[in-house]
């Protein structure tokens, strides 16, 4: 694709992600990615993300219906059709580890290396760690532990780039919220959870009224998310450690 190609491109893409037709949006930000040398704008990035998250939640979606099916079915002791069940839950499992390894290339291969802001760079580093993340249950013992380690350094780094950021910058929010489902949801450590969540969030709380009402129209969605999620794992902390006597740690509350 050239230069003169690119208008047409971006608005295709544009269109692809608003009317739901997210693989040709990804097909068209791949030509722009594959056109530029440089990095690709927030715009795009955007567009990006959003095609690959929504194709990607829905065939988890999927999957997780094949799953219920084939543990009913099990109980039920089917077994002619456990096969065929089974079959189609690996299936959507391998379109799933594609999806997120054709993304990763691109991550690898392209938006790193060219990342221009510190906003991009800690974007990037988050995706890696998301997609590396959505792939551990897909994973057996020994990829999921390797898989582990690479979300825990992506989001680490990040985690330290972000610092530079504004506490009201939704690229920093959302690898806070993220960085803490990890920690909860992945490696059952709830306090590491808060940790990681906690100051970004009180920090927030005091600039939030200060934002215009398009910043505040993005930002509090994310603030809403990481508050539900500080409250179920200081609930999860002070359940977990609570003494003989039941007097609860008060570290969190």
């Amino acid at each position: 694709m050239t230069e003169s190609e690119y208008p047409k491109a971006i608005y295709l893409a544009r269109i692809s992600e608003k009317t739901g037709n997210y693989e040709e949006a990804i097909k068209y930000i791949e030509k722009i990615i594959n056109m530029k040398s440089s990095d690709i704008t927030k715009e795009e990035r955007n567009i990006l993300q959003a095609a690959f998250k929504h194709i990607f939640s829905e065939k988890r979606s999927s999957w997780r219906t094949l799953c219920n099916v084939l543990d009913r079915e099990s109980r039920h002791k089917k077994c002619n059709i456990l096969d065929l069940i089974k079959n189609l839950k690996i299936e959507i499992e391998n379109e799933i580890i594609d999806l997120c390894n054709k993304l990763l290339k691109i991550i690898d291969e392209f938006l790193l290396n060219r990342a221009s802001t510190l906003e991009a760079k800690v974007f990037y580093l988050k995706l890696k760690g998301d997609y590396n993340r959505y792939m551990i249950d897909f994973s057996d013992n020994e990829k999921k532990k390797e898989k582990i380690d690479i979300v825990m350094n992506c989001y680490n780094e990040a985690f330290e780039y972000c610092k530079k950021l504004p506490f009201t910058n939704d690229v920093r929010l959302g690898l806070v919220l993220n960085f803490g489902v990890f920690f909860n949801d992945i490696l059952n450590d709830p306090k590491n959870a808060l940790n990681v969540t906690n100051d970004t969030y009180n920090a927030l709380i005091k600039e939030i009224d200060n934002l215009d009402d398009k910043q505040y129209n993005i930002i509090n969605p994310i603030a809403n998310l990481i508050k539900e999620n500080i409250d179920n794992w200081n609930s999860s902390f002070n359940e977990s450690n609570k003494e003989v006597n039941n007097v609860k740690i008060m570290e969190y509350a």
